[in-house]
């Protein structure tokens, strides 16, 4: 059966994530200030992976293996948008 979970994202401009296998990012928001993104997967797949995320401001500088990343979303917290990329580690 397939459930949804949240994370949540240190504002951080590089962090790795255990995720379930499966895990499908379906979403990323602002919840009371902090980044959060919700997954979708199967409850009984007990494999994990890692998941790197990158987080940039507008304006800031982005590491040069971003296009090696899936952009995410963008995501607005106070006064700042920050700009949300992942790629799966294994």
């Amino acid at each position: 059966m397939k459930t949804i979970w949240k994370y949540e994202l240190d504002f951080e401009e590089k962090q790795t994530i255990k995720l379930p296998l499966d895990a499908k990012i379906i979403s990323l928001l602002n919840q009371d200030g902090k980044m959060v993104f919700y997954i979708e997967h199967n409850k009984e797949e007990t494999r994990t992976k890692n998941v790197e995320f990158i987080i940039g401001g507008t304006g800031g500088d982005l590491p040069n293996n971003v296009d090696d990343f899936n952009f995410l979303d963008t995501v607005p917290v106070g006064e700042f948008v920050f700009h949300v990329y992942y790629a799966r580690l294994n």
